[in-house]
């Protein structure tokens, strides 16, 4: 992959930067805006890349940097109201202002585009064989006879590792997220093309459905010498699933190279930024380096740098010129007006983060229990097909203490979180929080279901979907104060729980949807803390965030149960996230309870063997992580 500068064409006397092999895609001065003229609120800012054959692209970056917006540009997939000007070229074809069948035919049969959500690529009202072989046609160019037809769906479903022939036959719901997900991919593979565009697309799997995805598409791509940009905000599993890495931020490329020497050797401050913000899988750290502030927006910064507020190196130069993306190296290119200044600098703060100071977690005796579940069972289904939720499920939570559930999907996580919060009534067992049997939400009288309510609160993945977009932020914790029986004082309150959380107090007059991801998961975790709760349970609160964002709502999490002395239960797949904030962790598989103990305990020394799955299973640089060998894969 190239990304060249502006300014580095044929008639400016330098060569593009780290071409490697035969061109297949080329992006040159690309820009996108809002309305006829993308110079006036734009997007994407003069994006130079170039993909080659058989070669793997990581566009790593927050979100809004543009990552999926120049996904999007490529296959001319823009959303109304946007323009582009500048340059795309696949295999030497002009594709800015391609129009009708052209085009058409281009998508799918030469490039293909994987999404985060299967249900994006795929019709709920067909069948999945049917949608892998909907375009496939023979060597005349006719369809495929009903015997042939079958033959190829069932190739096809094999090539991606699904073995059972009924799947053909099954419709999208009727499957898992994995397996959707590997039907999607078979379908945007049916017609062999040479470019995948793959945006984010194993976000919402766990880990081991995760690396399985990355495997099978990443030995498609090498064993068919396709082109992969692989969209990502996971920087684990961008630096060992790409050959090379192009870091976006406001629109703009910031730095680009080999993926291995971005890793270990950042030459932009953003980038070293990142890389800080990842929780290591190894230690808990005391801080994690968390990247101040939000992202930049494409228009904010037209004459400057866009990363020199959140610089810890700007100087007042980076507040006045805009820098360039320029090469340094054979194979490196970076867009930072101190790039020769700051080498040093960057690899002392490199080893600095290395050298971290770490925690390590003391195991006291157990205080006073807030959290007691027994036997709690709960099943799912008909007569007809039954699914076992939860399977006997013993776990136990002190005053104050953070416990981690982790496992894959289906392993019940979820369904315990909505026991403990009556969001789910168990078939058998019990349920005691702090000291109030609440196995059963219904049965509870006034007084004790408002205790339980009190007591304990929840923050979602998803906090756009749990915040009312017609009320102010300011509107929505104030109601959750008020339910909390504060009746005086509620404004006083509301100002509070923002500083608390670190919302600026100016916010409180926005809507939900002018909040940035982070912001929206601060408010949903103040509107958590309104009533006064001894627990928070926080079910996969990060997941979805980008990796700066999660370092900042993590060390916020520790923050407030360190003032606060609340009780954290903290359910994810991540294993590098549950180490950071957690005293003890539950592993769990099937709905049971297969190992638990002191967090560090578990993850350096886990005697389960699905919980050394589960460690083998999360991103690594190690080059056979995915278990793809060189040999294999040539």
């Amino acid at each position: 992959m190239t990304v060249a500068i502006p300014g580095s064409g044929p008639d400016s006397g330098r060569a593009p930067v780290g071409v490697q092999g035969e061109s297949l895609l080329e992006v040159t001065g690309l820009r996108v805006g809002v309305g006829s003229d993308p110079t006036l609120r734009p997007l994407l800012r003069g994006v130079d890349l170039t993909v080659a054959r058989g070669e793997a692209v990581g566009l790593v970056g927050e979100s809004g940097s543009g990552k999926s917006m120049l996904a999007r540009s490529v296959v001319q997939l823009l959303p109304r109201g946007l323009s582009m000007d500048g340059s795309i070229t696949y295999q030497g074809r002009e594709l800015v202002g391609a129009r009708g069948a052209a085009l058409r035919a281009l998508r799918g049969r030469e490039i293909s585009l994987i999404f985060q959500d299967p249900f994006t690529m795929l019709n709920p009202t067909m069948t999945c064989g049917d949608q892998v072989v909907e375009l496939v046609r023979d060597e005349n160019g006719r369809r495929l006879t009903r015997e042939r037809r079958r033959e190829e769906v069932e190739r096809r479903l094999r090539e991606v590792g699904i073995r059972d022939a009924s799947v053909a036959d099954a419709y999208p719901s009727e499957l898992s997220g994995g397996m959707r997900q590997r039907v999607g991919i078979a379908a945007a593979l049916a017609l062999d093309p040479n470019l995948v565009i793959a945006d984010e697309p194993s976000t919402a799997l766990d880990v081991t459905t995760q690396r399985e995805i990355l495997r099978l598409l990443r030995g498609l791509q090498r064993s068919r010498g396709m082109g992969l940009i692989l969209i990502t905000h996971d920087l684990r599993l961008a630096f060992s699933m790409c050959d090379r890495l192009a870091v976006m931020y406001a629109g703009a490329v910031v730095e680009v190279g080999d993926a291995r020497d971005v890793a270990e050797r950042p030459i932009h401050p953003y980038t070293m930024g990142l890389i800080s913000s990842e929780p290591p899988a190894d230690r808990r750290l005391v801080r994690i380096g968390a990247i101040p502030g939000t992202a930049a927006r494409a228009d904010e910064h037209p004459e400057d740098c866009a990363f020199a507020p959140r610089c810890a190196w700007a100087s007042s130069r980076c507040g006045a010129e805009l820098p360039v993306l320029t090469p340094v190296e054979p194979t490196r290119s970076v867009a930072c007006l101190r790039v020769d200044e700051l080498t040093v600098e960057l690899e002392r703060a490199r080893t600095q983060m290395q050298n971290a100071a770490s925690v390590e977690v003391e195991q006291s005796a157990a205080g006073q229990s807030l959290v007691r579940v027994r036997e709690l069972r709960k099943t799912y289904g008909s007569a007809r097909r039954q699914v076992v939720a939860l399977d006997g499920v013993d776990i136990d939570i002190s005053a104050g203490e953070s416990v981690g559930i982790v496992g894959e999907s289906g392993s019940g996580k979820s369904t315990l979180a909505k026991c403990l919060l009556g969001l789910e009534t168990a078939d058998a067992g019990s349920v005691v929080l702090d000291g109030v049997d609440v196995s059963d939400y219904a049965r509870l009288d006034r007084r004790d279901l408002a205790t339980a309510r009190r007591t304990v609160q929840m923050v979602f993945q998803d906090p756009q979907s749990t915040l009312n977009p017609s009320l102010s932020i300011g509107a929505v914790l104030a109601e959750a104060v008020r339910a909390g029986g504060v009746r005086d004082g509620v404004p006083d309150r509301v100002a509070a729980l923002m500083d608390q959380v670190g919302l600026p107090r100016t916010l409180a007059t926005r809507k939900p949807r002018a909040l940035s991801g982070g912001q929206r998961q601060r408010v949903a975790i103040a509107r958590a803390l309104a009533v006064n709760p001894k627990l928070v349970v926080c079910d996969e609160a990060v997941s979805a965030l980008d990796v700066s964002v999660q370092a900042q709502i993590l060390n916020l999490l520790n923050e407030l149960r360190s003032e606060l002395g609340i009780s954290i239960v903290f359910i994810t797949h991540d294993l590098a996230v549950v180490r950071q904030v957690t005293d003890r962790v539950y592993v769990m598989r099937h709905g049971a309870v297969v190992e638990g103990g002191p967090t560090a305990d578990v993850l350096d020394r886990p005697s389960h063997e699905y919980t050394r799955l589960l460690l083998s299973a999360a991103p690594s640089l190690s080059a056979d992580w995915l278990g793809i060998s060189e040999e294999a894969s040539a």
